[in-house]
């Protein structure tokens, strides 16, 4: 049996100032998918328990799915982890950066550089 874990990345999820909607709704998906849903685990914006997580998870499952750490603040490192872990660099995926400009020109925003580093990805992933 495919069996799948959800890792949270996030302070705000462990403090309690978010509520995980996220994990319950991709275990949702998951489970009526017949994937087995084996864990939900949640880490906070820390590289160190980031790595070790996803270590973990991939060692015993088929499947793992990361949500949050992938804003434009600071502690926000959740791609740079995966680009480590997997040995490879950042590039900038044209498609989500166009997604990006689109979302701010139709709500009439402006857009910061911050904003555009939200379509840096790790060179070997392919975004979905």
């Amino acid at each position: 049996m495919i069996s799948a874990s959800v890792l949270s990345v996030g302070d705000e999820l462990l403090i309690g100032d978010t509520v995980n909607t996220n994990a319950s709704r991709i275990g949702a998906a998951l489970s009526q998918a017949g994937i087995h849903i084996a864990s939900v685990r949640v880490v906070g914006d820390h590289i160190q328990s980031m790595k070790e997580a996803i270590t973990q998870e991939l060692e015993h499952r088929n499947i793992l799915i990361l949500t949050g750490g992938l804003g434009p603040t600071h502690d926000d490192v959740t791609k740079e982890v995966l680009a480590n872990l997997f040995c490879s660099t950042m590039r900038i995926d044209e498609r989500v950066r166009d997604h990006i400009l689109k979302i701010f020109k139709d709500r009439n925003l402006p857009v910061f550089p911050a904003n555009l580093e939200q379509a840096a990805v790790p060179e070997c992933f392919q975004v979905l």
